[in-house]
């Protein structure tokens, strides 16, 4: 079947807007909402930098793992650790927003 009105394209949109609220009332109901959101800070990361502070930050950079909503970054030269140490506050703060959610707490450079 090929979709090609308008109608059928609404009709797609629709169901498909209907899947994700009962996914997402799925995950809520799990109690998963929050370790999803942690899970794509991690994913996030690396395109966030690279937007907001350059793409030699990104690579100077390593978004390990998330606990108790703090995102753990490895970050081995000390002048990153520095310099990103005055951008954290921000990072938190678009990482959140991206996220649609308050699941970055903190962010701790290792």
């Amino acid at each position: 079947m090929q979709l090609s009105t308008c109608e059928d394209s609404e009709e797609r949109t629709e169901r498909t807007e209907r899947a994700s609220s009962a996914i997402g009332a799925f995950l809520d109901a799990c109690g998963y909402t929050k370790k999803v959101s942690e899970h794509r800070a991690l994913g996030l990361w690396h395109v966030l930098v690279e937007e907001h502070i350059g793409s030699e930050a990104a690579q100077a950079t390593l978004a390990q793992e998330v606990r108790n909503g703090e995102l753990i970054v490895a970050v081995p030269k000390a002048a990153w650790r520095h310099r990103l140490t005055f951008e954290t506050p921000k990072l938190i703060q678009i990482l959140n927003t991206r996220l649609g959610s308050e699941a970055i707490l903190s962010i701790r450079l290792v």
